[in-house]
């Protein structure tokens, strides 16, 4: 018979009422059968903890993976609905009460929705329109809801999706953060002026 040290583990009240996490040293009794049978029962041990271990992290990455997936089919939705909308929307003008306190022009790829607001189509790089970014007349702003947006840029004097050949004949190109300071840009320069709608995205539009 052999004695072998392991520790209690147990919660402890203190004045306070509140339960503490103790441990208290206890000898166990052990046959020598148990101690040569120990390495194999933790090797099992180690084992099972293993495989639960990665069907845990398979799982995480299963559950990652449906979210990407759902989050991509909710951003091809709303890609879809924008290629549908948008050619039915007017093109702005110069009248328009935002750009006119601005002092800007109302460029080619500039719409206006029914409602008289400003409709700023967002593409990627291979010419879709992921999202719109909408003006009201007294300049405040939102986004298409359920969109993509980072990465996606708006080109000023393109029709939407047509932005990238401007850009690759371009030997400069002027990237903006607000289609304001890009349309300002762009009446007082002769290079393309790229709109990235804020500046966080300046970066990954670049």
């Amino acid at each position: 018979m052999t004695l072998a040290k392991s520790e209690l583990s147990y919660s402890k009240k203190d004045w306070a009422g509140a339960k503490w996490p103790f441990k208290r040293q206890r000898w166990c009794a052990w046959s020598t059968t148990s101690l040569e049978q120990l390495p194999n029962r933790q090797a099992q041990d180690r084992a099972v903890n293993e495989g639960k271990k990665a069907t845990l992290e398979t799982q995480i990455g299963q559950k990652r993976a449906d979210r990407e997936r759902n989050l991509h089919a909710t951003h091809e939705n709303t890609a879809a609905m924008l290629a549908a909308k948008l050619p039915t929307f007017p093109r702005a003008t110069d009248a328009n009460a935002y750009l006119r306190r601005k002092g800007i022009s109302a460029h080619e790829g500039l719409r206006k929705n029914c409602y008289g607001n400003l409709v700023i189509p967002a593409q990627d790089i291979h010419g879709k329109v992921w999202a719109a970014q909408k003006i009201y007349t007294d300049g405040s702003k939102c986004y298409q809801s359920d969109s993509l947006k980072p990465g996606c840029f708006h080109v000023l004097g393109a029709a939407p999706g047509q932005g990238v050949p401007v850009l690759a004949q371009a030997s400069v190109i002027i990237l903006a953060e607000s289609y304001a300071s890009a349309a300002t840009i762009a009446e007082t320069a002769s290079h393309p002026t790229v709109v990235a709608f804020d500046s966080g995205n300046l970066i990954p539009v670049a």
